[in-house]
């Protein structure tokens, strides 16, 4: 059953084809830079850092730059995990003090949240959820509203949200409620802040047929 304040709205979009993005080189601690490479569609986010900069977050690197264009490296982020972790689908959000909140799946089999003041040195990661029997759970999202936080992240049965708080080094969340079910998949589409509200594109590939829509202040109370 979908969330009562998120609304869906039909907002059908044409499919357009686009110039092929820049390859983005990584720098890893030890190996030569390489071409950045990921599996199982790994996403990217591309964002607005407090210093007024770009920054794009992907597969556990990240790189800054004053103008979109010149992002062409990224750095090895050093969230500190095990060496059976991963940081994969990582989304960035930036609360009022420029602190950052982090939240990321590692291959499906869980949800991680860690946090950091310089994006250097991050807090031990936080699991915030595991897959069910025969799952996944990835591709988490995460929204700041006066001190309160909304995750939605996705498994195989649909779209989820959780409400809650940022307590202590980590998050207190509530029950998860289902947005959406399997047959109208975000397949990784970012949440987009407009105003007052926030807007998920939804639907099924190569053509976005739906539009989630719903205010911010419902999504986190």
């Amino acid at each position: 059953m979908a969330d009562e304040h998120l609304k869906i709205s039909l907002a059908q979009t044409a499919c357009r084809d686009h110039e092929l993005l820049e390859n983005l080189r990584t720098i890893n601690r030890s190996d030569p830079p390489r071409i950045a490479t990921a599996q199982y569609q790994e996403l990217a986010q591309l964002t607005r850092l407090p210093d007024r900069r770009f920054g794009i977050f992907h597969a556990g690197h990240f790189g800054a730059a004053t103008s979109p264009g010149l992002l062409t490296t990224l750095s090895q982020l050093s969230v500190p995990i095990d060496k059976q972790q991963h940081v994969n689908n990582p989304h960035a959000t930036f609360d009022s003090d420029g602190r950052c909140h982090l939240v990321f799946d590692d291959f499906g089999r869980g949800l991680f949240y860690t946090r950091s003041n310089d994006l250097r040195e991050w807090s031990p990661p936080q699991k915030l959820g595991v897959p069910e029997k025969n799952s996944s759970i990835s591709r988490p999202q995460l929204l700041l509203a006066d001190g309160r936080v909304a995750l939605i992240h996705e498994k195989n049965s649909g779209t989820w949200l959780q409400r809650g708080t940022i307590a202590g080094n980590g998050l207190e969340l509530g029950e998860a409620t289902q947005v959406t079910d399997h047959l109208m998949p975000l397949n990784g589409s970012r949440l987009l802040r407009v105003g007052d509200r926030v807007l998920i594109p939804a639907g099924t590939p190569p053509c976005i047929s739906q539009l989630l829509s719903a205010p911010i202040v419902e999504l986190v109370k």
